[in-house]
């Protein structure tokens, strides 16, 4: 398999072969580590640009049919529960905050 490129590599880095989201640290909530990882809904905004371009760039046709090929991979959630500082929410809410967000994602 070809080396899966960053997203945010600098360049113009080809993504017909995929791309990779991943940001060390994130989490399914916009607060876990703020400012410091691309969040789960940046990374979203980020697909769907490549979506855009892959569409410009091969036509729509050959584009859904790319994605609908791919396989999709989203491991993040895990550094939500490591940060949970929080007393405001009880357990159980906060695990709804994180499946929500994850659900919405999806």
């Amino acid at each position: 398999l070809p080396l899966i490129p960053p997203y945010l590599k600098p360049g113009n880095p080809e993504f017909r072969n995929g791309v990779n989201f991943a940001s060390a640290g994130a989490g399914a909530l916009l607060e876990t580590h703020q400012g410091l990882v691309v969040d789960l809904g940046t990374q979203i905004k980020y697909f769907k640009k490549v979506e855009t371009s892959l569409r410009q760039e091969l036509g729509v046709a050959k584009a859904k049919n790319l994605l609908s090929k791919a396989v999709y991979l989203i491991g993040i959630g895990g550094n939500d529960y490591l940060t949970k500082n929080s007393t405001m929410v009880t357990n159980e809410e906060f695990v709804s905050m994180v499946i929500g967000n994850l659900t919405l994602a999806v």
